[in-house]
């Protein structure tokens, strides 16, 4: 017996129902993942300005270090992060190189900000990194050729270095 010849037909019907099915599905995701997002942020940035309040350094350190994960530009918690960090005693290079990355990632948001770049050089001469000493000051100079405190830093920078 003999068949005829059939051509597969594409159901136009389903094939559209099964893309917006797919569509919808990919947005809902989105969504909540966005609104889990902000819940977990909001939380945690509670969470770590009532620590940072209340003076626990480390509870603060860690909580706002969750929050930056998900918001990395903030500049105020990048400030309360880095001044957390440094405020954790006993005082151990962990918490220094955070401080510092804290500091710098402010200085690439705001490479104006005089705080963020006072502290480092703070840091930085107290560590005896002299070279990132005379970067910070060379920036400071570039900005504001009229600030007090950079050739300071520079001269002590390239006097410790030999320069």
């Amino acid at each position: 017996m003999r068949h005829p010849n059939r051509c597969a037909k594409v159901n136009v019907k389903v094939l559209v129902i099964v893309i917006l099915v797919v569509v919808a599905l990919g947005i809902s995701l989105v969504a909540a993942r966005q609104i889990r997002r902000g819940i977990l942020s909001r939380i945690t940035f509670e969470a770590g300005t009532t620590a940072f309040e209340k003076g626990d350094w480390l509870a603060a350190a860690k909580n706002l270090q969750e929050y930056l994960g998900r918001n990395p530009d903030d500049i105020e918690i990048l400030r309360k992060y880095a001044k957390a960090r440094l405020a954790i005693r006993p005082i151990e290079a962990p918490n220094l190189m955070q401080a510092i990355a804290g500091y710098r990632r402010i200085l690439q948001l705001a490479p104006a900000d005089t705080e963020a770049r006072e502290e480092l050089a703070g840091l930085y001469t107290g560590m005896r990194n002299f070279e990132d000493l005379a970067y910070i000051a060379r920036g400071r100079l570039e900005i504001d050729p009229n600030d007090r405190k950079a050739p300071l830093w520079l001269a002590t920078a390239l006097i410790q270095l030999n320069k």
